[in-house]
């Protein structure tokens, strides 16, 4: 059961880096999609980011339930 939440500890850290790669990636294409005219779409992974960003928080917060 230790080694399980050990696990799940670093994963949480993980997935929480991971995401936010993912979402710096999104902002830099939403910016690019607006450039090409592309509004809706620029639209769309706006909002992605934000989710990304609120799923963030939570991994954060799980995280923190381990300190």
């Amino acid at each position: 059961m230790d080694q399980d939440k050990e696990k799940l500890k670093f994963l949480l850290q993980h997935w929480a880096e991971h995401n936010e790669s993912h979402k710096d990636n999104f902002v830099k294409w939403v910016r690019k999609a607006k450039m090409m005219g592309l509004d809706s779409t620029a639209e769309n992974l706006a909002k992605a980011v934000d989710a990304t960003n609120e799923s963030i928080k939570y991994l954060q917060k799980a995280l923190k339930e381990f300190e």
